[in-house]
């Protein structure tokens, strides 16, 4: 028997493999989104920080 011939076998493997591949990019996406925020969040608050030192500096 070979699996690689049956044509439903074929379509159901590529089916999970796609079904997968949209789930792991999914994951990606989520994860860098919130990679993004964090790192938008640092520079807002070490932009901050600059700020108030500025301003203690011109007092």
């Amino acid at each position: 028997m070979d699996y690689f011939l049956d044509p439903d076998f074929a379509s159901l493997f590529h089916f999970r493999f796609s079904y997968l591949k949209v789930i792991f990019v999914n994951f990606l996406l989520f994860f860098f989104s919130i990679y993004q925020s964090v790192r938008a969040k640092k520079d807002l608050l070490s932009s901050q920080k600059e700020f108030d030192a500025g301003f203690s500096n011109i007092k």
